[in-house]
């Protein structure tokens, strides 16, 4: 079996390098055509791809054990994550990666939450990242005003891994 995969792979990887097929098997190439259409798909990002791939959310908290906690509670329910431990970094990362959701805390070192968003929406590529607030801000008029500065949802400190896991299910399928 593993030397299957492994000559499977080895397939896979000269059609896709070299965009052909392996000449000494007639069982792999209709395999082989198959998963480079998907990985075909998954370079152009086009929209059928994106409803099928798992979604990536980059945790931005500066408590190393919430933030350790809320990444495991993320992986345990299917999603890709991305860390930082401040605003900057995790704007550096928000960059580079483009999640697909940012959860963030607002009073961190170095750039706050709200620094952050008011940057990413300087940015183009990152205005449109839904953004959900954690904090233990609990004030009706500071909620509101992060949702003027562009933060799609707001949770509070302490949440639970349902209200979490709903709060991210809703913005992603919306």
């Amino acid at each position: 079996m593993g030397l299957l995969l492994v000559l499977f792979l080895a397939c896979f990887v000269n059609f896709v390098v070299q965009n052909k097929i392996c000449p000494e098997s007639e069982v792999y190439p209709p395999v082989v055509q198959i998963l480079y259409s998907y990985y075909s798909k998954a370079k152009s990002r086009s929209p059928e791809f994106v409803e099928d791939r798992v979604s990536t959310i980059l945790v931005i908290e500066d408590e190393a054990a919430l933030r350790q906690t809320i990444i495991e509670m993320l992986e345990y329910e299917g999603f890709d994550t991305l860390s930082a431990r401040d605003g900057q970094v995790g704007l550096e990362m928000a960059q580079k990666h483009l999640p697909d959701l940012i959860l963030c805390d607002v009073m961190m070192p170095v750039m706050n939450g709200i620094e952050m968003v008011e940057k990413m929406q300087e940015n183009g590529t990152l205005e449109a990242t839904p953004v959900v607030i954690v904090s233990t801000e609990r004030s009706t008029t500071r909620i509101e005003y992060l949702k003027s500065k562009g933060i799609s949802a707001y949770l509070s400190k302490p949440f639970t891994p349902e209200s979490l896991k709903e709060t991210i299910d809703d913005l992603l399928s919306g």
